[in-house]
């Protein structure tokens, strides 16, 4: 196990580093801007879409690889209410505020250092008060650790106040060939109804499956409500790995990639995003993301990799 670190480039003046963390099995890159995980490699191959160099990722309207934050997916006409105060966030996604805004969790500059002890790779990120509109001030603390093949993302958040907190992590995954060629299995009991600009109505329809298949013929952008288990949540099939991803999240964003944009072509790769359900500040039948000091927030999730099934 090792770990090694080169400068990558500069955001604004700052540096920006890639951290490596090596097993006998597994290489990953994480970058400190956005928290930007760069490349899994199992074997000879990199199972994410990534850039070979910085200015891709700042050019990059896609959020590849990044954290998002410190809300992520869709909030409806960028709004919430907390504690009788009415809160207006940047509408970067037509009406609607996505994934932090332009300028959020996932374009911040990260503080980055090892932990050669746990073989882990540690990103500490600050937001201030009222940053991109949200209340409070947000200390953000992500370790990732590799065993072997497993990658393991552990998330804490503690605010100085109540705020909303809801990270994800938004890795566009390919495990060889087509996107056709994939086949996803959820431990899922239904989904979150959306109108046509991809809000929650606040319904969740049960679901008669769990297999899906043709992922490049199938435009998905739902998030999916997980049961609760200890079975994988979501298990990916490629043509070259298997990926088991287990997490401790309520819901889990499934987002097939037809929206990609250039360099890359519609439905090169899918997004797997642990997450609470979106719109949850404006739905009160989904579990709430309001956290406090008292309340911090926490995210465990793995990705474990094997030959292919």
């Amino acid at each position: 196990m090792t770990i090694e670190i080169k400068k990558f480039g500069e955001f604004d003046g700052a540096p920006i580093w890639c951290a490596a963390l090596c097993s006998n099995e597994m290489t990953v890159e994480v970058i400190n801007f956005g928290a930007i995980t760069k490349s899994i490699r199992f074997g000879q191959q990199n199972f994410i879409l990534s850039y070979d160099d910085l200015q891709g990722y700042i050019a990059d309207k896609n959020h590849l690889g990044v954290i998002a934050g410190r809300v992520a997916n869709r909030t409806a006409n960028g709004k919430f209410s907390l504690n009788g105060e009415t809160y207006q966030l940047e509408c970067n996604d037509g009406e609607n505020h996505l994934h932090g805004g332009s300028n959020g969790f996932g374009r911040s500059v990260w503080n980055l250092e090892k932990d050669s002890e746990n073989n882990a790779i540690l990103l500490h990120h600050h937001s201030p008060n009222m940053d991109a509109g949200y209340p409070e001030s947000v200390n953000v603390t992500l370790k990732l650790s590799l065993n072997n093949s497993t990658l393991t993302y552990d998330f804490f958040a503690k605010p100085s106040g109540e705020t909303p907190i809801n990270l994800a992590q938004h890795n566009y995954y390919n495990l060889g060939g087509n996107l056709s060629d994939h086949h996803l299995q959820l431990q899922a009991t239904g989904l979150c109804e959306v109108t046509d600009t991809l809000i929650p109505t606040g319904e969740i329809s049960p679901i008669s499956k769990n297999m899906f298949t043709n992922l490049g013929q199938t435009n998905i952008d739902h998030n999916f409500v997980l049961k609760q288990n200890d079975q994988p949540s979501a298990i990916l099939y490629g043509k070259h790995a298997t990926m088991e991803l287990h997490t401790d999240q309520p819901g889990l964003q499934v987002y097939t990639g037809h929206g990609l944009s250039e360099p890359f072509s519609p439905n090169d790769g899918i997004c797997l995003e642990p997450q609470y359900f979106p719109d949850c500040l404006n739905q009160p039948n989904f579990q709430t993301c309001i956290h406090s000091p008292d309340l911090p927030y926490s995210q465990k999730t793995t990705l474990a990799f094997s030959q292919p099934k």
